[in-house]
């Protein structure tokens, strides 16, 4: 019963987010991607795009303490964002805690934990979610401190087993520049999916 309410709490405060509001899986509209197919692979945006709207549906629904992890990597206003959110108002829904941070509100946090101003650890916050999404890696002003602490908890939650989504806008090789080849390393045990088409924000 505690953890119900632990559970229906946390919707509650992510629910007050307008853009989780908006972001489901019943409001993403597919018409905004190009159904020009590509002369190489043979498929148009849109097509890609389908098929990662469907296979993320599926794992929202049929998501489990044992799910696969996801890394999300393309260009900004692709959907990354959306399509993650739709994954966390339904798996909310269906009972599950979902830990959604941005990798420089993250990395704030723990800066505060550093010199003795946080309430409660992030890990430990972290440690009791089922499913952990990490948006904008990448995004956060890069320093020393910040790069260890993301290494730090990306490994702990792998080593726990805990299923991510890590969304980035920059690609693998990029992570490897600006983290190192540690990071992306882990990436190995992810799935990656590749988001393609132009700004739908335009």
């Amino acid at each position: 019963c505690h953890l119900a309410v632990l559970q229906q709490l946390s919707v509650s405060e992510l629910s007050c987010s307008p853009l989780l509001a908006r972001s489901t899986f019943d409001t993403f509209d597919l018409k905004y991607y190009s159904d020009i197919k590509d002369r190489e692979l043979g498929f148009s945006p849109r097509d890609i795009m389908r098929g990662c709207y469907e296979m993320l549906k599926a794992y929202a629904e049929n998501f489990t303490y044992t799910s696969n992890s996801f890394f999300f990597t393309g260009a900004t206003g692709l959907g990354k964002t959306h399509l993650a959110l739709a994954v966390l108002n339904k798996v909310t829904q269906n009972g599950f805690n979902v830990y959604y941070a941005s990798a420089g509100s993250i990395v704030k946090k723990m800066e505060k934990e550093r010199f003795g101003r946080a309430d409660e650890s992030i890990e430990e916050e972290i440690d009791k979610c089922d499913l952990f999404i990490i948006d904008d890696l990448g995004a956060e002003f890069s320093t020393a401190f910040s790069q260890a602490a993301i290494n730090e908890l990306v490994n702990n939650a792998i080593l726990s087993g805990k299923p991510m989504i890590i969304i980035s806008n920059l690609s693998r090789n990029e992570l490897e520049e600006k983290y190192g080849q540690r990071l992306t390393s882990r990436l190995n045990c992810f799935e990656i999916i590749q988001f393609v088409g132009e700004d739908i924000r335009q």
